[in-house]
Formats: C-alpha cells, sequence, structure tokens
C-alpha cells in the first residue's frame, strides 16, 4: 500500500489542493499536525481530510491542541488565530470528535511518526505509551482540566522529564515534547528561549544520548530548519505557512516531494 507524508499545511487551501491534483496514485495519506490555522480556509481542509475516512491517518499538532482547548473554553482566541470558521460551523462537534480521536505520535512502517519531537529519555515504546496517555484524557471527563492547565502553563512552567512524574505536570511535559519541542540542554530539558541560551542548547534530535537514535523518526513543525534528511532523521516542514512550499515525503523510498 502506497502511503505519502505531509506537514504543516497551516489552512492554506490552495497548497492543499494542489497537493491532491500532484499526489493521485497513493491511497494512504498521513498528515503531521498544523494542518489548521494561519490562513482562512482551515475548515475545508479538515472536512476535505475527515471525508478522505479509512484512508488517512493524522497526528495532532499544537495547533489542533489549541483548537481543542478554544472549543472547551480552556483557552481564548488569540490575535493570530483564524480558527473562527471551523468553531462557528454547524459540524465543530464532529470536527472536535474527530480531532480528540488522533494520536500524537504513531509507529509506521519503521518510522515513529509525531508533529514536533521526542525527549531524549524516552524509546520508541515509552513515546508511544505516553501519546495514548494524552488520547486517553482527551476522551475523558478531564479534558477540560487537562487543556486549562497546559495552555495556562506551558510557557511556565518547564519540567525535566522523568518516570515518576504525574497528574498534569506529566501530561504538561509530554504535551510540550510531542508538539512543540524544539531544543533542550544536555539533561534533556526543554527550552523555549533559545534566544537567551544559544550555547548551552540542542536540537532535540542532536542529544548524543538520546534513546531514540537509532530508530527513524519522521516530524514536522521546525520550519526555521527548512528540510532536514539525514540518516533516520526527516523534518519535512518546508515553511508552507510562511510562503515556502508545502513538502511531502514517500514513505516506501524516503523521496522528497515539495508541491510548490
Amino acid at each position: 500500500m502506497s502511503t505519502i507524508i505531509i506537514s504543516d499545511i497551516y489552512g492554506n487551501y490552495k497548497k492543499f489542493i494542489k497537493f491532491k491534483k500532484t499526489i493521485k496514485k497513493y491511497n494512504k495519506y498521513l498528515f503531521i499536525g498544523n494542518i489548521i490555522n494561519n490562513k482562512y480556509e482551515s475548515l475545508k481542509i479538515i472536512k476535505n481530510i475527515i471525508s478522505m475516512k479509512n484512508n488517512v491517518k493524522i497526528i495532532l499538532g499544537n495547533n489542533e491542541l489549541h483548537l481543542l482547548a478554544i472549543f472547551y473554553g480552556a483557552s481564548p482566541f488569540i490575535k493570530k488565530d483564524v480558527l473562527n470558521n471551523i468553531y462557528n460551523s454547524k459540524e465543530k462537534d464532529k470536527i472536535i470528535d474527530w480531532l480528540k480521536n488522533q494520536t500524537l505520535a504513531m509507529y509506521y512502517k519503521n518510522f515513529l511518526i509525531v508533529h514536533a519531537g521526542v525527549l531524549p529519555q524516552w524509546d520508541l515504546q515509552k513515546t508511544l505509551n505516553l501519546a495514548k496517555e494524552i488520547k486517553d484524557i482527551l476522551n475523558s471527563n478531564k479534558c477540560f482540566n487537562f487543556l486549562k492547565y497546559i495552555y495556562n502553563n506551558y510557557n511556565k512552567k518547564n519540567i525535566i522529564w522523568n518516570d515518576n512524574l504525574s497528574g498534569y505536570n506529566r501530561l504538561l511535559c509530554i504535551n510540550n515534547a510531542l508538539t512543540r519541542i524544539r531544543y533542550c540542554n544536555s539533561k534533556g530539558l526543554i527550552n523555549f528561549k533559545k534566544k537567551k541560551n544559544k550555547k548551552k542548547i540542542i536540537p532535540w534530535f542532536k542529544i548524543s544520548w538520546r534513546k531514540t537514535k537509532d530508530i527513524n523518526i519522521l516530524f514536522g513543525h521546525w520550519s526555521n530548519f527548512k528540510l532536514i534528511k539525514t540518516k533516520n532523521i526527516f523534518c519535512i516542514n518546508n515553511g508552507c505557512a510562511w510562503g515556502g512550499k508545502l513538502t511531502t515525503i514517500k514513505i516506501k523510498n524516503q523521496k522528497i516531494i515539495k508541491i510548490f
């Protein structure tokens, strides 16, 4: 079965349609987060993706989590949001239920696939198990409390991972890693203030003792790097949101395709 992976569309319907016309021969599509926001046609894109049913899988990114938080009243709209068309849609309940049943990580055809990254302390199975913890709480009666906590604290509390972490601090750390991480220090503490500590921080995938260093990992999120394709690290966010090309990768032969 042919599969193609797409990263960070950010509501750009024009490029999404160009993608669908260009890539016709694939029967599985995997979107790795941030399919919405930034452009005003997010509703068209998400409805189109949902209509693909069993032919599509998605990984949740920080923008999908943000939409969930807005829906549940756990976070306000922010100035740059362009999510009103989804929020005011008659189909928003269906969209929200669909998003809640997606995951933050999967292992597919010998690739660990996430939106942003993985903490160096985690191995493959740990990453998949922790992603399930987020999915489970999104589908529980604690969903609002979880979303409220992460949006009140994601830039205030920076927590280093240990297996004994519990409660909402544990979930905050998992969420920040899978949907927001870029840099961390040599001990594996996520750093969101890279400009102040440039000499002491490292891209998460360059940590020498990372437990997933022998695993193929595919992610998006990080448009500053444009495109990374090394031995087993693939970042395919080519800055579509900021005028760059929408980039996809054929999972079978690892061939990069830039749409336009």
